[in-house]
């Protein structure tokens, strides 16, 4: 199902395979710098290289290399600064764009020129883009790959998956959990498995993240909000954008969109992942359906703030609500911040504070 796939081995979760992967990576070549580009979990070795390093030793951030996505350039420069020394480049096949035409083969390229093994995180592309994942879909076959999420869907279960040569090395590296024995999940990713190779699961979600993504292209266009918001990404996996504005920045404009939908009790992070439970009455529903009212609201937030002067709620009671949104940071929407708002609700006027300033 998996074109790279020649041996499997199994983890937890997202951050095991990876770093399995790199483990392996570095064990096979005999290097010890990785390339990396999107995010690919919590431990030393790429944590170590974003803005949250604190508690990871310098001497392990330093092995670690960034470079963007879609810049061939970029990586190249990367890999020239240390000529013999990178054991992989691994990245997100795609996130929040698409790749450029030849970005994904001339990273594979890239690679090998290098000596450096191609690693694919498809932790979230794996079983979204194709049964194969995004290597089927996009017809570039990584050296390894690393899959989770959809692969037991919502059981503990990740995988490091490739060529057969890199994969035996597992037997002499060291890759283990307190829970690695366990099966459940094992037998809810065969399952999966079954499902998908027996279902249209990956042409059901497309379809339905093209309507949904249309929908709110639509919303966007009838609230007047394209200076503000827009949507990208693989209909299976969609992003809601936000943009830089005279009154605000797009990390506030962020905070505001989710402090509002919290209070209206609708959790969301700003991206939409489709599952092969959607459909069309789900997504959409009837004018009075909550499905509906969700997908309008971040929409009509926006229009209230910019084209209205004030927003009345009569029967609210004065309360005031303080908590953490998450919003993505500007220089790498991968990376997420915390950021304090509140919210105080009067009897006849509801008042939005964040970061110090108020809209009303």
């Amino acid at each position: 199902m998996i074109p790279c796939a020649e041996m499997v081995r199994f983890g937890k979760n997202g951050s095991d395979a990876t770093s399995g992967a790199v483990r392996l990576a570095r064990a096979y070549t005999g290097r010890d710098r990785i390339a990396v580009c999107g995010y690919h979990g919590w431990q030393d070795w790429y944590i170590g290289s974003t803005a949250r390093n604190r508690g990871v030793p310098s001497a392990v951030s330093a092995l670690t290399h960034v470079f963007q996505y879609n810049s061939l350039e970029s990586l190249s420069d990367v890999l020239r600064k240390h000529p013999g020394e990178f054991a992989a480049v691994i990245l997100e096949p795609m996130n929040v764009v698409d790749p450029v035409a030849g970005f994904l083969e001339g990273v594979k390229s890239l690679a090998h020129q290098h000596g450096a093994l191609l690693v694919f995180d498809e932790t979230i592309t794996g079983f979204r883009f194709a049964n194969g994942g995004a290597q089927a879909y996009f017809n570039v076959t990584p050296d390894l790959a690393t899959f989770g999420k959809g692969l037991a869907n919502g059981y503990p279960l990740s995988a490091v998956v490739g060529r057969k040569d890199i994969m035996i090395l597992m037997e002499e590296i060291f890759f283990s959990f307190t829970f690695g024995g366990e099966l459940l999940s094992l037998a809810a990713s065969n399952a999966c498995l079954d499902k998908y190779a027996q279902k249209d699961v990956v042409k059901t979600m497309f379809e339905i993240g093209t309507l949904l993504k249309k929908g709110v292209v639509d919303l966007i266009g009838k609230h007047d909000l394209s200076d503000v918001l827009s949507i990208s990404g693989h209909p299976a996996w969609t992003f809601l954008n936000f943009k830089d504005h005279p009154t605000a920045t797009l990390m506030e404009l962020k905070t505001f969109f989710l402090q509002e939908v919290f209070c209206r009790g609708i959790l969301t992070a700003g991206t939409h992942n489709i599952s092969f439970a959607h459909n069309q009455a789900k997504i959409f529903g009837k004018p009075t359906r909550k499905p509906h009212r969700r997908l309008q609201y971040g929409c009509v937030l926006f229009q209230d703030l910019f084209r209205s002067e004030e927003s009345t709620h009569r029967k609210a009671r004065r309360r005031e609500h303080s908590f953490y949104a998450l919003c993505s940071r500007p220089d790498d929407p991968s990376k997420l911040l915390m950021i304090r708002t509140s919210v105080i609700l009067e009897k006849d006027l509801e008042r939005r504070s964040f970061l110090g300033r108020s809209f009303k």
